[in-house]
């Protein structure tokens, strides 16, 4: 059982991944998860843990937004929410667009107060909110049914080529203290049929929206990103589905190399 493979002494473990279960039932048309609560809505809970949930938005963010507190109103099966908005963080040389809202969904139960999670929101970068499939793995479905509660239906999660993007473009801006992505792009690698020809054609368009970074990119590991890399590595149910540091380095220059070589779409297009 779910439990079971979780562990019985976790219960803030289960109670945060059936709360982002909930908010995913509640979300709108137009909003997508990405980041990692899409690897675990993709794979379970044996990628590495996330503690928030991370989405992106395809309609106007004032509209997503009043369509979101609707569906939290109205609830599903028995849980019921309300969206607080948080100070937006203004990081230095980091474009506005670029920036993510912050939000906290208080999340009740048939009328009692239960969970809080935070949440955040993107903007539509590159078209990357509107494109998606569902994705709800039986163990967290498990999660639900196991206690009486209706088994939750898929929920949308972004499109595997442009998370892949997103991960490269967050991997090798300067500065990243990201490794852990060295993580969820060799599970990506591994367990999706990534069209290279578009993964492609997404980073060039993305490198070139964000102006950050020149594409193709240089990875220069930062200090520390051995230990960050070996901890995330470390969550996984099986830390042998990945490479270990120093075989990530090297995995990630030949899929790099194999993005940028690629010619099966014309990146003019």
């Amino acid at each position: 059982m779910a439990q079971q493979e979780l562990g019985q002494d976790d219960a803030n473990r289960r109670h945060f991944l059936m709360a982002m279960v909930v908010v995913s039932q509640m979300m709108p048309e137009g909003m997508v998860i990405k980041g990692g609560s899409a690897m675990v809505l993709r794979y379970g809970t044996g990628v590495r843990r996330t503690t928030d949930v991370d989405s992106a938005r395809a309609l106007a963010e004032d509209d997503v937004l009043d369509l979101f507190e609707e569906n939290l109103r109205d609830g599903w099966a028995g849980f019921t929410g309300v969206l607080k908005q948080l100070k937006k963080p203004s990081p230095r040389d980091v474009p506005s667009d670029y920036v993510t809202s912050k939000f906290q969904v208080k999340l009740g139960f048939r009328g009692k107060s239960w969970k809080s999670v935070d949440f955040e929101l993107a903007q539509n970068e590159i078209g990357s909110a509107a494109s998606s499939h569902l994705a709800m793995p039986d163990e967290l479905v498990n999660l639900f049914t196991a206690i009486g509660l209706p088994a939750p239906e898929p929920a949308p999660v972004m499109g595997a080529e442009y998370q892949v993007a997103q991960k490269i473009h967050a991997l090798t801006s300067p500065g990243s203290e990201r490794a852990h992505d060295l993580v969820d792009l060799q599970l990506l690698e591994k367990h999706e049929a990534i069209d290279l020809g578009q993964t492609k054609l997404l980073c060039e368009r993305l490198f070139r929206y964000r102006q950050r970074q020149a594409w193709p990119p240089m990875l220069t590991p930062g200090q520390g990103w051995k230990e960050l890399y070996d901890t995330a590595r470390a969550s996984l149910r099986d830390p042998a589905d990945v490479a270990d540091y120093d075989g990530a380095l090297c995995w990630f220059g030949r899929f790099l190399e194999d993005i940028v070589l690629c010619t099966t779409l014309n990146s003019d297009e």
